[in-house]
C-alpha cells in the first residue's frame, strides 16, 4: 500500500505539476498558520483578481473604404492571481506571495514585477514564496549575489519596509527540509513565524497526490536528483518505475 504522507523531506518536486491547486490550498493554510501569531488589531486576508494576459490589439473602427481582414481567433484563459495582505485597518503592512508559472514567465513575469517594485517603494513588507522549479529568476533579489548552491534549491525572499536596503533570503535544497521564516509586521510588532514544511506536507495529504501520476518532471531533474527521486520513492514503498 503506497503511503498517504509526502515521501520527500522537503519540498515535493511533483506537486509543481498541480500547482493551481496545491497554490490555492497554501495560500489557506499560510493564513490560518499566521493568524495565530499576529497581534489582535492585525487582520489577514486572502486576496484575488481574475486577469487576461496577452490579449490582442484593439479591433479597429469599422471603414466603408478599406475591406475587413478575417482576424485568427485565439481563446485566452483568465488568470486569478491569489496572495496574502496583513492589514492595520486600510494600512497595508505586509504582503506574501506564493510565486505561480505565470508570475515566472512573459507578459505575467512583466506584471508582476511591476506590482512588486508598487509594494516595495510604498514601504510595504513582502515575502515572496518560490517553490518552483520552473520559468525565470523573479524574487526581488539578485540571485547570483547569493552564495553557490549546488543541485536545485527553493526560494523565499523577505524584503522589509524599514531596512529597503536590505533582503533576507532563505535558500532550500530539494534534498532539505522546508524552513520556518519570519514575517515582517510592524516595526513594533515581533516577527510572525511561519513554517512551511507542515503546509506543504497537509497540500500533499488533503489533495490525495499520492494517487497523482508520476510522469517525467518538468523541467526535468539533474541526473543526480532524479536517482534521489528515485531512491525516496522506492523507500517510501512508492513504484518509482513511474517516475
Amino acid at each position: 500500500m503506497v503511503p498517504q504522507s509526502s515521501p520527500f523531506p522537503g519540498m515535493n518536486p511533483f506537486l509543481e505539476q498541480h500547482w493551481s491547486d496545491v497554490h490555492t490550498r497554501l495560500i489557506t493554510y499560510i493564513c490560518d498558520a499566521i493568524a495565530t501569531d499576529l497581534p489582535m488589531d492585525l487582520l489577514i486576508r486572502a486576496e484575488e483578481r481574475v486577469s487576461i494576459i496577452g490579449g490582442g490589439p484593439a479591433r479597429p473602427e469599422r471603414s466603408t473604404v478599406v475591406p475587413l481582414a478575417e482576424p485568427e481567433v485565439v481563446l485566452v484563459e483568465p488568470m486569478t492571481e491569489r496572495w496574502i495582505e496583513i492589514r492595520e485597518g486600510a494600512r497595508l503592512v505586509t504582503v506574501i506571495e506564493v510565486l505561480s508559472p505565470n508570475n515566472k514567465r512573459d507578459e505575467g513575469r512583466a506584471a508582476y514585477r511591476l506590482k512588486q517594485r508598487d509594494y516595495l517603494t510604498a514601504l510595504v513588507n513582502l515575502v515572496e514564496i518560490d517553490l518552483l522549479r520552473g520559468g525565470l529568476p523573479t524574487v526581488a533579489v539578485d540571485l547570483s549575489r547569493l552564495r553557490p548552491t549546488s543541485g536545485t534549491a527553493y526560494t523565499v525572499c523577505v524584503s522589509r519596509a524599514a531596512v529597503a536596503g536590505q533582503r533576507e533570503v532563505y535558500r532550500c535544497p530539494l534534498q532539505l527540509r522546508l524552513p520556518a521564516i519570519r514575517v515582517p509586521l510592524r516595526a513594533t510588532d515581533p516577527d510572525a513565524a511561519l513554517d512551511l514544511q507542515p503546509l506543504i506536507d497537509r497540500c500533499y495529504s488533503a489533495g490525495r497526490y499520492w494517487l497523482a501520476d508520476r510522469d517525467a518532471l518538468q523541467p526535468a531533474l539533474p541526473a543526480d536528483e532524479a536517482t534521489w527521486v528515485a531512491a525516496q520513492l522506492r523507500a517510501a514503498g512508492f513504484d518509482a518505475g513511474r517516475t
